[in-house]
């Protein structure tokens, strides 16, 4: 060291340029473009990292053609180390297979002993990149972020933490598809695995600015880690920012950065960047008015959502990605998320442990200020401990709510979810009748569960078709939360809502109308900006058309209100928007202008043939064979008509209220055909549904009973047909919004049948009346 020392150094400098050249050797050998590995030939890079090299490749042996990546060891570098980390993900890789995690697709050594491992190859571009290139929607970005949780979820429920979530291992193809990838630090849950190296957590192998709390210090790393991960992946899409201002390398600074300090509401962070800042400077921001049009929409749900998933505890987090997932996808749909914020009392334990020295100092100057108000003091810390302790309780209550809540969303096959019918309706509503009989014995000190619970199994039991337990609970829940709120309240008004659906689905339009009407003029005076309101001002102008059909007055205008507040609220390619606009063409369809109802109708099944709702394809695919029906073009109504269905039957199975109605809309087209015989096949599989389904209610059959009737009526039956005329007139008697249309039609077959007995007792040869001599049936759709 001293000779060293003397000759200034030289022997450093001769050590270094002798390395150097070897690495100079090393690198040359990574161009590995044209080398053979295994079957596999390399075309080109595409990228490395500190453990191996991914290129492009394609079969070299002619068995078929078919670009892949191939990922191998650096050269150089297998090590024990390195090599355990690649075993461990191509072992990773071999457990997965799902649509959005890249499949591994081959393994082998080369024959120079490089062991290697074949994987899909991705045509796609990092997550961020892609959401700032094409100016993707803030829904649609959340959207994206639900496919990485599918793909995490998969990659738990095989006992594997990625531990390296990360926006460059998200990759999204043109398509849209999300692709996780590099599963190089995985950690392998299963202690049969033989990957004990990756499971010491003192190596902490992971990106520190992706990394959670625990990854940093050295702590056990679980599901939970990923899931912290995720949370930083959301923050980044959401708002353009990492959550954490990282202004150094440093891994202790990083540590001590994410640990001790808290990431702003993303709404904040949204409206209160500057416009020149980039969480990554070589992706465009968008626009200063495109960000600040966010900051509405992320405030509240988005922000705990975000906030829950990003916390420093893990047990704090959700519990899975799959949680994760559910509460984005209750927000994209506009129900209530599990997420909540974080206390008073948590964040200032938080602060305080912080800031032991600080809060010190200020106690003792406080204590020398207020010693002559210790009195006061006393008292104030005891209405403060009471404030902290009911907060405490609220917040007690918050969680078992969101316990039981997802308890009973597995339990809610509601007409419009595809798993109904498919599992049993008898398992469903035991949980049901389970859960109901504790709502008001086990949970009794805490009236605000209660009501979100009674409000839940309604909905449940609405869902199932079961309308008078449904309307029970509605009524209990508008109860609760008006003695704990008040008549001023959105609680108040979303349960008014629930309890119209109710009466409405039960056929009591005009108290239907009364508790929408009611509904809608709390939100407008207390929440002008909720989300139920376009769906309440949508029902309240479909109860308007069917108590009405001739003359529903303000109809086209709560319609037209519902479908400006949605197009704001949700986008124009929104479920919701769609649905309000068929609503509105059906308006139209109503006052005679076919010709506009149909371009409303085919401008609809456009933009539902580019989303994923089959259910609501279905209903805008018989709304549009309704139209063409009507002028007079039957072939493609019927072609329509069986599209819906065929896609009604596949969401719902055999014995559900939604198949009914296919059956009753096939039977009135076949009745216009003169194809009778199949349209008394049809209105019998409708009867046969009704009666199973709703026994107790008659009205539902009304449409059955009448296109039966008109069948064997033209098929020389009339006494069989003025029987089931006969049930249809009565029940549409008993209406309190006698249908009248519907009722001239079903008179007018009834005395055809009288008269075709009396013919046939006084041997008289009847006289042929063609059905569209009669007058038109209802818009039973």
């Amino acid at each position: 060291l001293l000779e060293a020392h003397r000759d200034g150094g030289g022997a450093v400098v001769t050590a270094l340029a002798r390395e150097s050249g070897m690495l100079s050797e090393t690198q040359t050998a990574r161009d590995r473009a044209g080398q053979r590995i295994g079957p596999y030939c390399l075309l080109r890079s595409l990228g490395e990292g500190g453990m191996g090299e991914v290129w492009l490749a394609e079969r070299a042996d002619d068995a078929f053609h078919k670009q892949v990546a191939v990922k191998l060891v650096q050269s150089g570098l297998i090590a024990r180390d390195t090599f355990g980390r690649f075993q461990t993900e191509r072992e990773a890789l071999a457990r997965l297979e799902h649509p959005n995690i890249v499949r591994l697709l081959d393994a082998g050594t080369s024959e120079e002993g490089v062991p290697y491992f074949v994987m899909e190859y991705v045509d796609g571009v990092p997550i961020e990149q892609y959401c700032e290139e094409r100016a993707v929607s803030l829904r649609d970005r959340l959207r994206l972020l639900t496919q990485v949780c599918a793909a995490v979820e998969e990659a738990h429920r095989s006992l594997i933490v990625h531990r390296d979530i990360k926006p460059g291992n998200v990759l999204v193809t043109a398509e849209g598809t999300v692709k996780l990838l590099d599963f190089g630090i995985a950690k392998l849950l299963d202690p049969a695995s033989g990957s004990s190296l990756l499971t010491r957590t003192a190596a902490t192998p992971a990106t520190p600015a992706f990394a959670s709390p625990e990854q940093l210090a050295g702590r056990p790393v679980t599901t939970a880690t990923d899931v912290y991960a995720l949370g930083i992946l959301m923050y980044r899409l959401i708002t353009g920012q990492h959550p954490y201002a990282l202004d150094s390398d440093a891994l202790a600074e990083v540590a001590r950065v994410i640990r001790d300090t808290m990431p702003s509401r993303p709404s904040l962070a949204v409206s209160t960047a500057p416009i020149s800042k980039s969480a990554d400077s070589r992706l465009p921001l968008p626009s200063l008015a495109a960000r600040r049009s966010w900051s509405r929409e992320l405030r509240g749900d988005l922000d705990n959502i975000t906030l829950t998933a990003l916390r420093k505890e893990p047990a704090r987090r959700y519990g899975s990605a799959a949680l994760l997932s559910q509460d984005i996808g209750r927000f994209l749909d506009g129900l209530p998320v599990s997420a909540t914020p974080d206390s008073v009392r948590y964040r200032a334990g938080k602060f305080v442990r912080r800031h032991v020295a600080g809060v010190a100092a200020a106690a003792v100057i406080a204590a020398s200020l207020v010693a002559g108000l210790l009195a006061t003091a006393h008292e104030a810390r005891i209405a403060r401990d009471e404030r902290d302790r009911a907060r405490l309780e609220k917040t007690k209550a918050e969680r078992i709510n969101a316990f039981l809540q997802q308890m009973l969303a597995s339990a809610n096959p509601n007409w419009y979810s595809p798993g109904y019918g498919k599992r049993g309706d008898t398992r469903v509503v035991d949980v049901l009748k389970q859960a109901e009989s504790k709502v008001d014995t086990e949970i009794s000190e805490y009236p605000e569960v209660r009501a979100e619970l009674h409000q839940t199994i309604g909905n449940s039991y609405l869902g199932l078709g079961l309308f008078e337990p449904a309307e029970r609970h509605f009524q209990a829940a508008v109860a609760l939360y008006t003695s704990l709120h008040g008549e001023e309240h959105p609680k108040v008004a979303e349960s008014l809502y629930y309890l119209g659906a109710a009466r409405l689905w039960h056929g009591d339009l005009a108290g239907a109308e009364g508790l929408f009407r009611r509904s809608i003029s709390i939100l407008r005076r207390v929440d002008p900006e909720n989300a139920n309101l376009p769906y309440i001002l949508q029902d309240l102008a479909n109860t308007r058309i069917t108590a009405d059909p001739g003359a529903p007055g303000d109809a086209e205008s709560l319609l037209r209100q519902a479908l400006a507040l949605s197009r704001v609220r949700f986008g124009e390619e929104h479920p919701a928007t769609r649905a309000i606009y068929r609503n509105l063409g059906h308006l139209f369809e109503q006052h005679g202008d076919l010709d506009r109802a149909e371009q409303v109708s085919r401008d609809v099944v456009a933009k539902s043939r580019r989303s994923t709702d089959r259910g609501l394809l279905a209903g805008e695919l018989s709304h549009l064979g309704e139209i063409l029906e009507k002028k007079g073009d039957y072939p493609q109504a019927e072609a329509a008509d069986q599209e819906a269905f065929a896609i009604v039957r596949e969401l719902f199975g055999e014995n559900h209220p939604n198949n009914a109605h296919g059956w009753e809309v096939l039977a009135e087209i076949h009745c216009r055909q003169r194809r009778y015989a199949l349209a008394e096949k049809e209105a019998r599989s409708a009867l046969a549904i009704w009666r199973q389904i709703l026994p107790d209610t008659p009205m539902w059959r009304v449409p059955s009973w009448m296109y039966l009737g008109e069948a064997l009526l033209r098929t020389g039956r009339p006494a069989e047909a003025a029987g089931y005329l006969r049930e249809a007139r009565a029940s549409l008697g008993a209406r309190k919004n006698p249908d009248e249309p519907t009722g001239a039609t079903v008179e007018a077959l009834l005395a055809e049948c009288v008269a075709a007995q009396g013919r046939a007792r006084n041997r008289v040869p009847a006289v042929s009346v063609h059905a569209a001599s009669a007058p038109a049936g209802p818009a039973s759709r």
